[in-house]
């Protein structure tokens, strides 16, 4: 039995056992093209953190999808504390970076989750 409930925007169900697989699951009925699900959740949270000016962490699935609902991009039902990362992201599987890079793409540059400053123009 799953979980976790997450429902898309455009009305997409997912059960997942937890919110690695509910992450995984999600990449694969996306159009964003990314080879793993880390690096996924890294572009969206930076996608969804631009457009809708809030902070979606990237540090774990969890958080991740705990963000995602409360800026209203999706619903999700079932998910543990986020905050309790030793339970809610113990079976992720492998698949997630290690602690020393969170919040980059592995091999690649830092990835932006918060909104850029707006430059200042000179009058």
């Amino acid at each position: 039995m799953a979980a976790i409930t997450v429902i898309t925007a455009e009305g997409r169900r997912i059960q997942a056992e937890d919110a690695m697989d509910a992450l995984r699951q999600l990449r694969a009925g996306s159009l964003i093209p990314e080879r793993d699900a880390w690096r996924y959740m890294l572009r969206v949270a930076d996608l969804a953190s631009r457009s809708t000016g809030a902070i979606v962490r990237s540090d774990s699935p969890a958080r991740f999808l705990a963000d995602m609902a409360a800026v209203g991009l999706l619903e999700v039902r079932g998910l543990a504390d986020p905050t309790d990362l030793g339970k809610a992201d113990a079976a992720t599987g492998g698949e997630s970076a290690d602690p020393g890079s969170v919040g980059r793409l592995p091999d690649g540059p830092e990835v932006c989750s918060e909104p850029a400053a707006p430059e200042s123009s000179e009058a």
